[in-house]
């Protein structure tokens, strides 16, 4: 069983690495196996969490990598493992959930309610609130782009391969959303308009 990460451990691993720690990895290296986890896990639990409950996301990155390490002989040298990751993790994510009668868990068609709700303390805010008003006007699909886009530097085409969509259609999504950011905080709150689009993105954490 692979150990529950702590929260701030630090395995000094970035996206210039993960390549290399990923190409170890395939070789048997437990090590890298171990930093690739450690680098991913949050950011595959944060994304799964808003897409169904702790537990079944705990479940599936466990057994992905569990997956991954029995299987990396066979694993495809890849340039970007973060997205082959998310995509990876998604579709069993997603797998799992259509298989879940449990009322604790989301069903298949509730997942597309892609949601980024605000932590408690930031609800004593009325900026804050302007905020999340502005981000439940978006679609479940222009929350995810931007997610997956900003939040976790995904590139485009990678953001493309793991939602399974047209690099285009990326592009077109996350900039109808940022400008539809624009407008609404312009409208309800000049001071927020007068903030770069890159801060405002920091408040979907």
């Amino acid at each position: 069983m692979i150990e529950f990460p702590d929260e701030n451990f630090n395995a000094s691993v970035s996206t210039t690495n993960i390549t290399r720690l990923w190409e170890q990895m395939l070789t048997g290296d437990r090590d890298s196996f171990e930093k690739v986890y450690h680098y991913a896990f949050q950011k595959l639990y944060r994304y799964g969490c808003k897409m169904a409950s702790e537990v079944l996301v705990e479940e599936v990155i466990q057994e992905l990598f569990i997956n991954l390490w029995q299987k990396r002989e066979s694993l495809p040298q890849v340039s970007a493992p973060l997205a082959y990751l998310f995509r990876a993790f998604r579709n069993q994510l997603l797998n799992q959930i259509s298989k879940t009668k449990n009322k604790h868990f989301l069903s298949l068609d509730q997942v597309r309610n892609f949601s980024y709700q605000l932590n408690d303390e930031a609800q004593y805010t009325r900026q804050r609130e302007i905020l999340q008003q502005a981000i439940d006007k978006l679609s479940d699909q222009q929350r995810e782009v931007i997610y997956l886009l900003y939040y976790n530097d995904l590139s485009a085409a990678e953001v493309a391969d793991v939602l399974s969509l047209k690099i285009r259609t990326v592009y077109n999504t996350a900039h109808q959303a940022v400008n539809m950011l624009r407008r609404h905080l312009q409208k309800d709150s000049f001071v927020f308009y007068l903030l770069p689009i890159s801060f405002v993105l920091l408040y979907f954490l």
